[in-house]
């Protein structure tokens, strides 16, 4: 440089302007300069700074107030900060309200701002006129920091900073921890039962609404207020629930970690300043203190987590757990609640809407398949799971979508994938501790992995969320016994029935305690979350559908060829063929056939969907296994929907009877009080009831006991020639149990109109499967290893045959059945009959004599004995059948057998 540079009169260096043409930026160096003087850019004006705290507070852009800020009032405002307007001084206002003790007559003192970063409050000095009153204490000396609707950048920081096991991922997502608990936890879910709600809401059997009395949400409110206080800083989030603008609900969220805050800031409705500055009161409060227990020693409380719903207060309490899910699911119980009174259908259900504008809700519990299905590129995204369904049309309860992470690919879920960036919180995620790129297939913490992204992370979003009337309503089934089809159209009173039925599977992790796929029924696809009775939303539901044309679907996205454990889940690919489908009209122009037992109408085609798919039998190998858990299944569907047959659907009941004549077999019953007229046979003669053992008051659980000491035979001796009791030989057990006579009562058989008399081997011949002397000879041997009794017992007719007798009365069969229970026709004296060689009693206490003789009962005794013969030529004709089979080993008990048969 001193080649290069000259000095100049006055003692200064300078460049040449060929030396300084491409060099560094000119420095010069002032002769005569002062100590205190700096070297200097001359290229760019001086910062206006003297330390290093007034550099970083350069760094962050003040907000200009639009509205003088007032001062005075109850509320001490911060000094740090932005300044605020008259607005933040209300809303301080209005938190200190939220947050005042109900023994206390005014609220905490509230600072706006994070203490650590605060200057220190100007000291102002004061001088007592008064003694504090007694019940003041520390916590009500001090000030509370209110962090109020932050931004995601903010909350990071503050989740980083002061919440252990808070990351930011390689993608830019907030990675935080819930704690123990991992799930929602509905067991300590509870609804104060008041004047009102007692009336309103669904309680008892299958209802998840626990009570609670006021007094007690009142203890666990001050418990929770009383920890928040207690805190340097609490954050606040004050937002909307649903997008239809005419019926929004202000909701506050009150909570002690960032991750809830970000969580809330995402899944809710995010207000623009305008809004946030008019905010006022909310409709509806969070206090979520889920850090602190609640006291188990406190009236309700069964364990240290109590999740307390108050409708009358309209505010909802967490204590003992910081899974973020319970503060999203209160809120939609509560909009289950309000919504309906002012004549919205409130959903859990996905919904998006076609480019062509058809809108498609759909149903399904955690792990069904209903976010992803919902979430589809070719489509607008309504949301994911909380809906609102107007008379103006659909409209999103949420701002957010709360996916499962378990398993995400970016293949199969691209937008979902895409999604997970910043601003998007996931719930305990296992990640590299150096890239900090997510496993979403680890599963070390929990199955039930989640991330909570605002809705407009998803690029074909429709915002505002909302859309007109749908067109498709698809009800999603995860079926982990594999027997219902992938897809079936359903008629009105089906989609009614599978809306309240709610069947799909506990897939891992969605609930805590839950580690594999179970069998489960949740009323409306969301019965942990719905206030009033199922059939109150599914008579909405019934009428919006009739009104709008809209088709109901049931698409199973569980398990084909087999059960869970056995079988294969259907592959998401198909699932999407099908959703297509019925998305672009097409398979309502199918053919369809029926299924049995179900009676579900499934298309003969759909493209690109395997046919051994479509129908579920073709795809089990064991055709009998598959039959069984058909049957399996559908008993367990009509057992849960005992719980719902006595309640009205609809204002005229007529949707009721539909409903339930898909699922009663056959009755009628009174259209007002829903009483079943069992003599009426209307439908058919062939009325059943299909119950559990265990509805039986005296039934032995388990089903098993020791050997039997009676075997009695049943037949309904159409004829009347039979006696109602005989005692029976071993061969002559034999004989009636390989005859199998009985008659065929008006209505057990298709065509059968009276009652007729029938042979069926082993009284079961159109079930068994080897030949009938196969049973017989081990019958035979168990008898007589255990000296078991024969008994023949006509429950049939008597005094003629039928419809010139009488049917056997039930109270005499009962008398009979009862001596031989007790043991006393062992010691009875009997008379052998004519022709069939049968031992009758002389005597059955409870039993008319003329009953016990056959032919005493009959006026016309040539009749009788005409109609005696004419019966025992019957039983030689079947049994001829059986004459050249060997019984035993020997075949001696053959002729012994034969032997025993009518003689004449």
């Amino acid at each position: 440089m001193a080649g290069n540079g000259n000095e100049n009169a006055d003692g200064d260096f300078s460049f040449s302007a060929a030396a300084a043409r491409d060099a560094l930026p000119r420095i010069t160096t002032e002769k005569g300069a002062k100590s205190a003087d700096v070297c200097h850019d001359d290229t760019a004006p001086r910062v206006n700074f003297q330390t290093i705290d007034e550099l970083h507070s350069l760094q962050k852009k003040r907000s200009a107030p639009t509205t003088p800020l007032k001062e005075g009032g109850g509320v001490v405002m911060g000094t740090s900060g932005p300044t605020t307007p008259s607005s933040g001084e209300t809303m301080l206002q209005s938190v200190s309200a939220s947050l005042a003790s109900l023994t206390r007559e005014t609220g905490p003192k509230l600072i706006r701002g994070d203490p650590t970063s605060a200057a220190k409050v100007a000291h102002v000095p004061h001088t007592p006129t008064s003694v504090p009153a007694a019940d003041v204490s520390d916590s009500g000396l001090k000030f509370t920091h209110i962090l109020h609707n932050l931004s995601p950048a903010e909350l990071y920081e503050q989740a980083i900073k002061y919440e252990k096991g808070s990351f930011v991922t390689s993608t830019g997502a907030l990675a935080t921890l819930s704690g123990a608990k991992t799930g929602r936890s509905p067991k300590d879910k509870r609804v104060v039962k008041d004047e009102t709600t007692a009336t309103e809401l669904w309680w008892g059997k299958g209802s998840p609404n626990i009570e609670m009395d006021e007094q007690t949400f009142l203890v666990n409110r001050e418990r929770a207020v009383d920890y928040l206080n207690s805190l340097d800083k609490v954050f606040v989030n004050d937002q909307y629930l649903n997008w239809d603008p005419e019926n929004r609900i202000k909701v506050r969220i009150v909570s002690a970690r960032a991750y809830h805050s970000l969580f809330m800031h995402n899944m809710c409705i995010r207000p623009t300043p305008e809004e946030l500055e008019n905010f006022g009161t909310p409709d509806f409060t969070i206090y979520n203190a889920g850090k602190f227990p609640c006291n188990r020693y406190t009236h309700y409380m069964t364990s240290s987590t109590s999740v307390d719903i108050n409708l009358g207060r309209r505010e909802m309490v967490i204590l003992g757990t910081q899974y973020a899910g319970e503060m999203k699911k209160g809120l939609f119980g509560v909009m289950h609640y309000l919504m309906p009174k002012r004549k919205i259908l409130s959903l859990h259900s996905g919904c998006n809407m076609g480019k062509e504008g058809d809108v498609a809700l759909f149903f399904g519990l955690s792990g069904t398949g209903k976010t992803t299905l919902s979430t589809d590129h070719n489509r607008y995204l309504i949301g994911d799971d909380e809906h609102c369904w107007s008379d103006a049309g659909v409209s999103n309860i949420e701002g957010g979508c709360y996916a499962k992470c378990i398993d995400l690919s970016r293949e199969k879920e691209p937008d979902i994938w895409n999604a997970i960036k910043f601003g998007t919180v996931l719930e305990n995620v296992v990640f590299d501790e150096h890239t900090r790129e997510v496993d979403y297939n680890d599963k070390s913490v929990t199955e039930n992995t989640r991330a909570a992204y605002p809705i407009e992370y998803i690029p074909n979003s429709k915002i505002p969320c909302v859309g007109p009337h749908p067109k498709n309503v698809i009800l999603l089934a995860c079926d982990a016994f594999g027997v219902l089809p992938p897809i079936s159209k359903l008629d009105l009173a089906q989609t009614m029935y599978h809306f309240i039925s709610g069947y799909t599977a506990l897939v891992a992790g969605t609930e805590e305690g839950v580690k594999e796929p179970r069998a489960t029924f949740s009323a409306c696809f969301g019965a942990a979350f719905i206030m009033l009775h199922p059939t109150k939303y599914a008579a909405m539901l019934a009428e919006k559908m009739q009104a709008q044309g809209a088709t109901g679907w049931l698409v199973n996205t569980g398990w084909s060829g087999g059960s869970y454990g056995a079988g294969s889940r259907i592959k998401l690919a198909y699932t999407r063929k099908i959703i297509d489908a019925i998305h672009s009209g097409s398979l309502l122009n199918a053919t369809y056939h029926k299924t049995e037992i179900f009676g579900l109408e499934i298309p003969n085609e759909v493209e690109g969907v395997p046919y051994e798919i479509l129908e579920p039998m073709n795809a089990w190998e064991d055709k009998e296994a598959y039959k069984d858990t058909l049957l399996k299944l559908a008993g367990l569907f009509r057992n849960n929907f005992e719980t719902f047959t006595s309640h009205k659907i609809g204002d005229d009941g007529k949707l009721t009877e539909e409903i339930l004549a898909a699922v009663l077999e056959n009755v009628v019953f009174d259209e007002h009080t829903r009483e079943v007229d069992y003599n009426d046979k209307s439908v058919t003669e062939n009325t059943r009831a299909a119950y559990p053992i265990e509805y039986i008051p005296n039934s032995k659980i388990p089903c098993v006991g020791p050997h039997p000491k009676n075997v009695i035979l049943l037949a309904c001796d159409a004829f009347g020639v039979l006696p109602p009791i005989s005692k029976l030989d071993l061969t002559q057990t034999m004989y009636h149990f390989i005859s199998g006579y009985t008659a065929l009562v008006a209505g057990t058989e298709e065509g059968v109109k009276e009652p007729r008399a029938t042979f069926s081997a082993c009284f079961g011949a159109a079930f068994i499967m080897l030949h009938p002397t196969k049973y017989a000879a081990m019958l035979a041997e168990k008898m007589q290893a255990q000296g078991a009794t024969g008994w023949l017992v006509n429950t049939g007719w008597s005094g003629g045959s039928h419809g010139a007798g009488s049917r056997i009365k039930l109270a005499y069969t009962r008398k009979i059945i009862d001596a031989i229970h007790s043991g006393s026709l062992l010691n009875a004296t009997y008379h052998k009959t004519e022709i069939f060689g049968l031992e009758i009693p002389n005597e059955v206490e409870g039993v008319p004599y003329e009953i016990l003789e056959p032919m005493n009962a009959w006026e016309d005794k040539e009749a009788y004995k005409d109609t005696l013969l004419k019966l025992a030529g019957l039983f030689r004709n079947n049994f001829e059948t059986f004459t050249s089979h060997k019984i035993g080993d020997d075949g001696k008990l053959t002729e012994e057998i034969l032997a025993a048969g009518p003689n004449f």
